[in-house]
């Protein structure tokens, strides 16, 4: 089954800081994902999700984790 799952994470200015919720999704992820990968220009978002969906179907399929910090979830609108 392929699976790209988009989850948010704290913005980059307050990250390694013991932010509230902050966790390194990455490294959680990474048993049990093909690939993961985190977001930190808006404009790369259309690229990498790309590539994770390309990823998550390519040879054997598996989840894909896209992490998107808040401040570029926000400049985003």
């Amino acid at each position: 089954m392929q699976v790209t799952a988009p989850v948010g994470q704290v913005g980059d200015g307050i990250s390694y800081r013991g932010a509230f919720e902050e966790v390194d999704l990455l490294t959680f992820y990474r048993p049990i994902t093909k690939w993961q990968v985190e977001v930190h220009r808006p404009e790369r978002i259309p690229e990498l999700v790309g590539r994770a969906v390309h990823t998550a179907c390519s040879g054997r399929p598996g989840a894909v984790l896209v992490s998107l910090p808040l401040d570029v979830q926000m400049a985003t609108r």
